[in-house]
């Protein structure tokens, strides 16, 4: 393999490395990936034109090989994606028993809620890897409550959304906090900014 081929699968395995461990899990120490995520972009795309540079230019002499560093480059972005996803499932699944607890002790009563969107700082301490507990519970009776996990640059926020009602009401004010969102689990989704 040549020099430049070498530098595209060092790049694609770096690619690999920091987007999995940066995507799966955006907070403390992992935040600072992020930094490493702003070089990684442009040298990302170098390795993708560089690679298709390699098949016309080795071609010749290194026929189907020659789409190597290509097919590596590419294999790394798909699975890196894969792998995400995978840790997510992960991510969620850990802290969901503590999750469940405080939105039962929400829903008994325990745990104060207001119709208005508030911190309930009681929670927090309760769920793992949540860095704030919001909730509120509306006229209809219906309880949503916000466990932040994540944050990014500038002003990116994510976590897991719980909603007795199973659905995200069109116009809510949760609706127009989480424009990013897909459900995971029955009345439970993953939310972000």
């Amino acid at each position: 393999m040549s020099r430049l081929g070498k530098f595209v699968v060092a790049v694609s395995a770096i690619w690999f490395v920091v987007a999995t461990a940066y995507f799966s899990h955006r907070s403390g120490l992992l935040g600072l990936l992020q930094l490493l995520m702003l070089p990684l972009f442009p040298c990302l795309f170098a390795a993708i034109i560089i690679s298709f540079v390699c098949v016309f230019k080795e071609w010749r002499q290194r026929r189907w090989r020659s789409l190597l560093p290509l097919g590596i480059c590419f294999v790394s972005i798909f699975i890196s994606g894969v792998s995400v996803k995978i840790i997510r499932q992960a991510i969620f699944k850990w802290p969901l028993p503590s999750y469940e607890m405080v939105v039962q002790q929400m829903e008994s009563g325990k745990i104060p809620v207001t119709a208005e969107l508030n911190p309930i700082p009681e929670a927090k301490s309760e769920a793992c890897l949540a860095y704030a507990v919001l909730a509120q519970k509306d006229t209809n009776g219906v309880l949503s409550v916000e466990f932040l996990t994540e944050v990014g640059f500038p002003v990116k926020h994510s976590g897991y959304l719980y909603s007795s009602s199973g659905i995200i009401e069109p116009r809510s004010l949760i609706d127009s906090r989480w424009p990013i969102r897909h459900q995971i689990k029955d009345k439970w989704f993953y939310i972000s900014d």
